[in-house]
C-alpha cells in the first residue's frame, strides 16, 4: 500500500476549503513522478472528502493515466479514527494508494508498523509518500519519500 498526505495546502486564513496551493500542487506532481518512476501498479486510489485529499488523489491518479481508479473513502478524513481504515487495509488486499492527513497516517503507520508514533524515524510532510508491503500478516516500510527529497 502507498500511503500519501495530501500535498501542501492554503491555510485557514487564506480559504476554509484548503485547497493545494501552487507548492502543494508542484510537490503531488513530482510525486506522482516518482511513482511512475518506481513503476508501481494499483487497483484503487482512495482519498478523503477534504478538498486538499481529493486535489492530490486527482494529479496522482492523472500522472498514473488511473483517474478511473479514484474512491472517496470517508474514514480518511483527518478527524476519524485509524480503526476502520487499518481493517479495511488489513482485509483488502489490494495495492492500492490511500490519500489521508495527519495525525492519521502517523498514526496509521506506526500501528501497520507494529511501533509506537515517538519510534517512526520520519515525518509526513505534505506531499510525503510511504510504501508499506504486506506480506505473511506482517507490513515493513520499503521506501519513504518527501518531496523536499525529490
Amino acid at each position: 500500500i502507498y500511503l500519501v498526505r495530501h500535498g501542501e495546502a492554503y491555510r485557514p486564513d487564506e480559504d476554509l476549503e484548503r485547497p493545494l496551493n501552487e507548492q502543494g500542487r508542484i510537490d503531488v506532481a513530482r510525486i506522482g513522478d516518482i511513482l511512475i518512476a518506481k513503476n508501481i501498479s494499483i487497483e484503487k486510489i482512495y482519498h478523503s472528502h477534504k478538498k486538499r485529499s481529493v486535489e492530490t488523489a486527482q494529479i496522482i491518479a492523472k500522472k498514473l493515466d488511473q483517474e478511473s481508479k479514484l474512491c472517496v473513502l470517508s474514514f480518511l478524513d483527518p478527524e476519524d479514527s485509524i480503526n476502520q481504515l487499518s481493517y479495511f487495509i488489513e482485509d483488502a488486499k489490494e495495492n492500492a494508494i490511500f490519500v489521508g492527513h495527519l495525525p492519521n497516517l502517523e498514526i496509521l503507520t506506526a500501528y501497520l508498523l507494529n511501533l509506537g508514533t515517538h519510534e517512526l524515524d520520519f515525518s509526513y510532510s505534505p506531499g510525503s509518500v510511504a510504501c508499506i508491503k504486506h506480506e505473511n500478516d506482517h507490513y515493513t516500510l520499503e521506501w519513504f519519500i518527501s518531496p523536499s527529497e525529490t
